[in-house]
């Protein structure tokens, strides 16, 4: 368990939210309504992960293509049940930006590259999850993982958490 917490201490988790950690009401339709997205709720099996994962970590983010004028509100109702867990930091997408593709996975992986920037202190592993598997293409290209020690994962549903759980725990004791 020590070996866990030291291991953890020189972690930096970075999450999607729709699609990644719950379910993607924005795939659904153009305009989302707030009804909707107040109805959505965070996976179970998230939740375990990052009671197990992320507690004693550096730092947490959550890198969300919502706007917060339009749905920050929402959005911190949602996440408020891991608070008493690890703390974190969500970052919006900027209120200017359209939600083009290749916009916005440019703003995430800059996001991404700041974030890493910022933890430029000593070893420190990334861990960075999200349902689009077109992000870790722009972020390959933007961030050599010969400069920076990160791992990406694809998560598309609650079943890939179940699975990431498993795995993770083992392997965070190497």
């Amino acid at each position: 368990m020590e070996l866990q917490q030291r291991y953890m201490a020189s972690s930096v988790f970075i999450f999607d939210i729709d699609g990644c950690i719950m379910p993607n009401v924005f795939s659904l339709k153009a305009k989302t309504s707030v009804q909707a997205l107040s109805l959505l709720s965070l996976y179970p099996e998230f939740v375990e992960f990052y009671k197990q994962c992320c507690p004693g970590s550096l730092a947490i983010y959550f890198l969300t293509g919502r706007k917060q004028a339009e749905h920050g509100e929402i959005t911190e109702e949602q996440l408020k049940p891991l608070r008493c867990h690890e703390e974190y930091t969500i970052m919006y997408y900027p209120e200017g930006k359209s939600h083009g593709p290749e916009e916005y996975f440019q703003w995430k992986a800059d996001s991404i590259k700041a974030l890493m920037n910022q933890w430029d202190k000593g070893r420190v592993k990334f861990y960075v999850y999200d349902d689009l598997e077109d992000l870790f293409t722009v972020l390959y290209r933007e961030i050599s993982p010969t400069l920076r020690d990160y791992h990406t994962q694809l998560i598309q549903s609650r079943a890939d958490w179940i699975k990431e759980t498993k795995d993770k725990i083992p392997s965070l004791m190497v």
